[in-house]
């Protein structure tokens, strides 16, 4: 719900999706990320978003696509990121998310 690129497509899932506190604070968490991430370049962390999707959890519900363990797989997949992995990006599962 942060990807500015997915809200202008008409293709995207998310297109007229306004539910605007929540999408905002989504964008404005993905701009932190690339402005912490350029703030730590010559450091050794790792700074991205991740997209779990929507996932059947108390906020996500019982109609959401996917699962708890497939919704964890962006999160586990950032937080073992080796050495030189990505860093100010936006992710979902492995794949990068257009901004």
């Amino acid at each position: 719900m942060g990807s500015h690129a997915a809200h202008a497509d008409p293709t995207s899932a998310i297109y007229g999706k306004t539910i605007v506190p929540y999408n905002a604070s989504k964008a404005a968490l993905n701009l932190y990320t690339q402005n912490l991430a350029h703030a730590l370049k010559d450091e050794k962390f790792k700074v991205n978003s991740g997209c779990p999707g929507w996932v059947k959890t108390d906020m996500g519900g019982k109609d959401a696509f996917l699962e708890v363990e497939e919704g964890a797989e962006t999160s586990v997949y950032l937080a073992t990121l080796g050495a030189d992995g990505p860093t100010g990006g936006f992710f979902s599962k492995q794949q990068p998310i257009p901004w």
